[in-house]
């Protein structure tokens, strides 16, 4: 059976809403710095589920506008674009990182700092 996953961040933490959690564990959770004057910064991890299921959807309640994004070309330059899911194939570590699958946490209420966490479950 596939399921798709919401998950609800608070910052660099990250929490579930949804039954499907139960099979998905994050570690190596990540937020990159952001100055004073930066409106946005991004999320990375390590997501590893024991069932197929998928990431939908990200909140926070640090940021106006969260996104989930993939990079992409546009017009032969490097960017990011927003994608409406992340498959995560039971079994398999699916790496959120810096030129990858990351998540996008913009109009920030106030600037964060970066650190690297880890968390399970």
């Amino acid at each position: 059976m596939h399921r798709r996953l919401n998950l609800l961040w608070f910052a660099a933490w990250v929490f579930a809403a949804g039954q499907a959690w139960a099979d998905v564990i994050a570690t190596d959770v990540w937020v990159s710095a952001s100055g004073p004057k930066d409106w946005a910064a991004a999320v990375f991890m390590k997501l590893r589920s024991g069932e197929d299921t998928s990431l939908v959807n990200a909140a926070s309640p640090a940021a106006g506008i969260v996104q989930i994004q993939e990079p992409a070309k546009d017009g032969g330059v490097a960017a990011m674009r927003s994608i409406d899911d992340v498959a995560l194939p039971a079994g398999r570590t699916v790496e959120l990182k810096p030129g990858g699958y990351q998540v996008m946490l913009m109009e920030l209420v106030k600037p964060l700092t970066g650190a690297r966490r880890s968390r399970s479950r």
